[in-house]
């Protein structure tokens, strides 16, 4: 009788043991797998708009990789994989915010160019991307706020430029081989030219940026046209936008040269 009672205890335990070890896996794996779902559903809207026909025909629009897996990206510009830290997606993003001022009423981006309507709304938003427009905002009338009869809300256009903001990081890594340890202040430089449409693979900037050769680009940068033409376009803030940048550029290049610490690894 012992000996049975013996063995009814070790069956007991061995039940217990099997629970212990497989329940929290099983009872995790639909959380898992819940909350790998919602996160692809919170990244749909974004892998649309930045995928569409319409948005990569807008020249300040760069794509983002098409083998970025939705789950692995947070839609706010971090990523498990390497993106750039909240911090640092703040600070960026408030750098860029301040640099393009917020328009609620539509407007002419270069009023003074005779070869281009640029209809423009928020922190820079093309009104040409109509589909986007009225995906982000199905609020409002589309129409309306083109021919400058309606505004958009403060919210609405911080709506507008969150969407935007994750693609030209990704658009910048790609783009500048050592972007991931760069210092702050150079990210922010190179991800706001990427912003305006300054920064493609086949500029020489690029180039020697990737070569580390630093005052060059510095110069290189804004030696452009719309740099030159900045004033007569009605847009002579460019200017001295593109200046800071360079002398961001230029000054961390010196800071090479002297021995200085100059990359930023935060990564949380």
């Amino acid at each position: 009788m012992r000996s049975l009672d013996t063995s009814i205890l070790v069956a007991l335990l061995a039940v217990i043991l099997i629970n212990l070890c497989y329940a929290k896996p099983l009872q995790n794996k639909p959380r898992k797998i819940d909350e790998i779902l919602e996160r692809s559903k919170r990244c749909a809207d974004y892998n649309e708009g930045h995928n569409s026909e319409e948005a990569t025909a807008n020249p300040r629009y760069r794509r983002r990789p098409a083998d970025m897996d939705p789950r692995d990206v947070n839609c706010d510009g971090t990523s498990d994989s390497g993106f750039v830290s909240s911090r640092q997606f703040r600070s960026i993003s408030n750098h860029i915010r301040e640099e393009e001022g917020c328009e609620y009423y539509v407007y002419d981006a270069q009023p003074k160019n005779p070869n281009i309507q640029d209809w423009t709304i928020g922190y820079g938003f093309s009104m040409a991307r109509r589909s986007t427009f009225k995906r982000l905002l199905p609020e409002v009338n589309y129409n309306d706020v083109r021919r400058g009869r309606t505004p958009i809300t403060q919210e609405q256009a911080d709506r507008l430029f969150i969407n935007d903001l994750p693609s030209f990081i990704t658009t910048a890594r790609d783009l500048f081989t050592n972007f991931d340890v760069l210092r702050l202040d150079v990210k922010t430089a190179l991800v706001d030219g990427v912003y305006r449409g300054e920064h493609v693979s086949t500029h020489r900037t690029v180039s020697l940026i990737n070569q580390g050769r630093w005052a060059e680009a510095s110069v290189e940068y804004i030696d452009r046209d719309d740099y030159r033409d900045a004033e007569s376009n009605g847009i002579s803030g460019i200017r001295d936008r593109m200046d800071r940048n360079a002398a961001t550029m230029r000054k961390y290049g010196e800071d090479l040269e002297s021995g200085k610490f100059v990359e930023d690894l935060e990564t949380c």
